[in-house]
């Protein structure tokens, strides 16, 4: 399991009262990262109260994300609004305020999906484009080790701000390239079948599926997606369900395959209401890159589903 260590920022915001503190989120950290650095890159914007990396009990691996809680909110803002995407040890940070009400972050409402990005197209530049529509709570363009895959999320604090996002954008030239622009979709949007979810779980959206099974037959499916959503970016989280209840089982999909393999080493055999969690790649992804070099159209097909 995992736990969080602590580096105090001096005196900085002694006695001030817990739900006063302004809780920064940070992710997509590297594995390096200390909570000494991290304090040394927010603390021009403000006093601290504490920072924090979070770590795996046994490894002490670090979970690639932790928190920085500021004093005050408008050093909280001012901080997020300079550093959101910046890089830090070569890797753009991922930043938001932490949400005590996990809701909006698991629900999708405000979450967009772009495809067709330049490479130019980076995490900051993702964030300048769209924080002219309203509030952004976090965004990220999904990399792997060739750089840019070309595709992207930006989850606003509201419907109506991704909804002028897409307005305004959709079908638009950035950086001389056309982008596709649409709300992100539930799986019950989607209206995928558990049976053809299961069998072919990664198929319908761009990411990484992981398979849970041995979950507690009461958990619902935004305790799901809390319990996976430290480690990355989700893009779902499903639950198998018959006659109305939980089979046991469902999958959680992220969007970097970075971020699941993550996923699976820190969660697997995690004792959730006395039960030991089985985490593992789904079949879809295992097969994914031979089935992609036997059949020359899956490209094509991935294209079409992806369609907004």
């Amino acid at each position: 399991t995992g736990q969080m260590t602590s580096f105090i920022g001096g005196n900085c915001g002694a006695g001030v009262p817990r739900d006063q503190i302004a809780s920064l989120f940070v992710g997509d950290l590297h594995p390096e990262m200390s909570e000494f650095l991290l304090h040394q890159t927010f603390s021009p914007f403000g006093p601290i109260q504490s920072v924090r990396v979070c770590r795996d009990r046994v490894t002490w691996r670090s979970l690639r994300y932790g928190y920085v809680n500021f004093v005050n909110v408008a050093d909280a803002e001012s901080a997020t609004d300079t550093l959101m995407c910046q890089d830090l040890l070569g890797r753009p940070m991922r930043i938001m305020f932490s949400q005590r009400d996990s809701t909006l972050r698991t629900t999708g409402v405000g979450n967009i999906y772009i495809k067709g990005l330049a490479s130019s197209i980076d995490g900051a530049r993702l964030h300048d484009t769209f924080s002219r529509f309203g509030k952004i709570l976090s965004c990220k363009v999904v990399c792997d080790a060739n750089g840019s895959k070309g595709y992207g999320f930006v989850h606003f604090a509201t419907f109506e701000a991704a909804e002028e996002a897409i307005k305004a954008l959709d079908g638009m030239l950035l950086d001389d390239q056309l982008v596709s622009i649409c709300h992100f979709k539930t799986f019950e949007e989607r209206q995928v079948e558990p049976k053809v979810m299961a069998q072919d779980s990664g198929r319908h959206y761009p990411g990484v599926s992981l398979y849970v099974s041995n979950l507690p037959y009461s958990f619902s499916e935004q305790q799901l997606s809390r319990a996976f959503s430290p480690f990355g970016s989700i893009i779902s989280a499903k639950l198998m369900m018959e006659a109305g209840r939980s089979r046991g089982f469902g999958f959680v999909s992220f969007s970097t395959l970075e971020d699941a393999t993550t996923a699976a080493s820190v969660m697997t055999g995690r004792m959730v209401a006395g039960r030991a969690l089985r985490v593992t790649l789904s079949r879809h992804n295992e097969q994914k890159t031979q089935a992609e070099k036997q059949d020359s159209s899956s490209e094509s097909l991935h294209e079409e589903i992806s369609t907004c």
